[in-house]
């Protein structure tokens, strides 16, 4: 082989040539004469490729001569172009000329460049409704996008005492628009039955009530009554001021809501009584709320008498009871005013 053989005949070197000739089939040959042979020139054309916007590589270009057999070549150099799929070739980069399919045959007449053929993808949307909704009055939905393209809005209409949640993908909107589709997408609304909840506040109280869970316009069953040390249970209430009752089982669940409990301090009577021999001053009996302080009393012992002590061992006459937490009832005690007589004899016996 020499320098030359078998590539376009620009590239060929031949030396010394001493003569040409044309045969009918178009081919030119040359004497050379220094290398001492006929060097044919062949017509030829190079068929070549174009990626047309992919990423990768393409099939190496190649001449053939005049109706050589051409088999086009396959995506060998693995192009890709995203949101598209490879279909073969083309003689325009529109994809709008002749299609040249991989692996198709066609004798060489002309050189010829083929841009691979990208076929946008396409998309299907699907939108379903398990149960208690439904889509545009069906339990599904279904689209069909092309990359980079948006869907059309759909929303969901969910049975009288059911809600709405979200869709399987998390999308928390029941109308939803996807945008710039680049895959199919297939999503389930998730809808649930309407339900609310009953919080109890119980304003010191104890223990607690759970909080109940109400499906939409029933009822909140009556909690247990919680205890709060020196209070009565008042009920509940719908408001933090305690001026609306929340009534049971006569009131429906429609939202949310907080209970609040109400209490009413327990009252105690003081009952100060005097024993023989003396009286009292001050008020009594009296009638004090829980933790409140109760007002002066005083034990007073008639004449030739003196004031002992309380039957509750309180030794002081005057008393003022503080920060009652029950009922008081306590008796004055006196006794006779006593004195002693002593006698020392200054020596004497006895």
């Amino acid at each position: 082989m020499f320098s030359g053989d078998n590539v376009p005949a620009l590239w060929a070197k031949i030396g010394n040539p001493q003569g040409i000739a044309i045969h009918p089939d178009g081919t030119l040959y040359i004497a050379d004469s220094s290398n001492g042979r006929i060097r044919a020139v062949k017509q030829g054309f190079t068929i070549s490729y174009d990626a047309n916007g992919g990423s990768g590589s393409v099939p190496a270009s190649k001449v053939y001569s005049l109706n050589e057999n051409v088999t086009v070549s396959g995506n060998t150099g693995s192009l890709t172009k995203t949101g598209y799929t490879f279909k073969g070739w083309n003689t325009l980069a529109t994809g709008l000329g002749t299609d040249y399919p991989v692996d198709s045959t066609f004798a060489a007449t002309g050189d010829l460049k083929l841009f691979a053929k990208w076929e946008k993808n396409q998309y299907t949307l699907s939108y379903t409704v398990d149960a208690y909704g439904n889509i545009g009055g069906q339990r599904s939905m279904t689209q069909s996008v092309y990359h980079g393209e948006n869907g059309t809005a759909v929303t969901v209409t969910v049975d009288t005492d059911y809600r709405f949640v979200k869709w399987s993908d998390e999308i928390t909107t029941a109308t939803r628009t996807d945008l710039n589709v680049t895959g199919p997408i297939d999503v389930t609304a998730i809808i649930e039955r309407d339900v609310y909840t009953v919080h109890y506040e119980t304003n010191g109280g104890l223990p607690v009530p759970p909080d109940q869970t109400v499906v939409k316009n029933a009822f909140a069953s009556v909690p247990y009554q919680p205890l709060k040390t020196g209070y009565t249970f008042g009920g509940w209430y719908r408001d933090q001021a305690l001026t609306t009752p929340f009534i049971f089982p006569g009131m429906q669940i429609t939202q949310n809501i907080t209970l609040y409990a109400k209490w009413n301090p327990k009252t105690y009577t003081l009952t100060y009584t005097a024993g023989a021999n003396g009286t009292i001053t001050g008020v009594s009996p009296q009638t004090v709320t829980h933790g409140s302080n109760g007002t002066s009393v005083t034990a007073v012992a008639d004449t030739g008498y003196r004031f002992v002590k309380w039957s509750d061992n309180n030794a002081n006459a005057t008393r003022t009871d503080l920060n009652v937490t029950g009922p008081i009832n306590v008796t004055a005690n006196f006794e006779r005013d006593v004195y002693t007589v002593h006698y020392e004899t200054n020596g004497g016996l006895p």
